[in-house]
């Protein structure tokens, strides 16, 4: 938005060089606002011009002798964040302080699990804030499985008294994903695709707690 310090038949000078510089037919919109528009941009009664003019237009108007007051840019939309944020308010017990040390525990296996690079959140004693999934556009069939797993956790470090914090071996991630899962109350049927979905993201075997090797290997 830019101001000029024009009126009567000086806007309207205005309005013409606006209209050999665009290339655009100006609109007289009459009562209230007497205003002109040409093209995308609207000429107010006090020599306001709305619309973010390009550098050459606001020289050739210069060169015109039409000098702006000032020059203020059009406000930005603010960027709304496509991805997915948990808020959890009131956290009860130590909450927090166990999803902080479930992170610092299972933090390889749930990057690994679902692509992150990191796991951020905000603690603070009256919310819980998580944000893994901000800038990511999840599609529908993995918000599913990422809601319920992250629901899980929230539900668990809620009533645990004691949480480790000690980092899990990762000699065979997927066995211990698969634990960890178990541990959240992810087993029967009712959780199978969503086990599924996540284990086939990680290496090792699901079904052994160390990987077999040649010499472990039944003959």
């Amino acid at each position: 938005m830019i101001k000029y310090k024009v009126s009567g038949t000086q806007r309207k000078e205005l309005v013409k060089r606006l209209e050999s510089l665009t290339g655009e037919k100006a609109r007289y919109l009459g009562m209230p606002s007497i205003a002109f528009k040409v093209g995308s941009y609207t000429v107010r009664k006090d020599g306001t011009v709305e619309g973010e003019l390009p550098e050459d237009i606001i020289k050739g108007l210069a060169r015109s002798g039409f000098k702006a007051e000032y020059i203020m840019k059009e406000p930005e939309e603010p960027k709304k964040p496509e991805g997915l944020i948990f808020i959890i308010k009131e956290p009860s017990g130590k909450a927090c302080e166990n999803f902080s040390h479930m992170i610092e525990s299972k933090g390889s296996l749930i990057k690994a699990a679902f692509g992150l690079k990191a796991l951020p959140i905000d603690c603070q004693d009256d919310m819980l804030v998580i944000r893994w999934f901000e800038d990511v556009k999840l599609p529908p069939e993995e918000l599913e499985t990422v809601t319920a797993f992250v629901t899980g956790m929230i539900s668990r470090s809620e009533k645990a008294v004691f949480v480790k914090r000690d980092p899990v071996d990762m000699e065979n991630p997927r066995y211990n994903l698969r634990a960890f899962m178990y541990s959240l109350g992810f087993t029967g049927e009712k959780y199978k695709r969503m086990r599924r979905a996540m284990l086939m993201k990680v290496e090792g075997q699901a079904s052994r707690k160390h990987k077999q090797t040649e010499a472990t290997r039944p003959v």
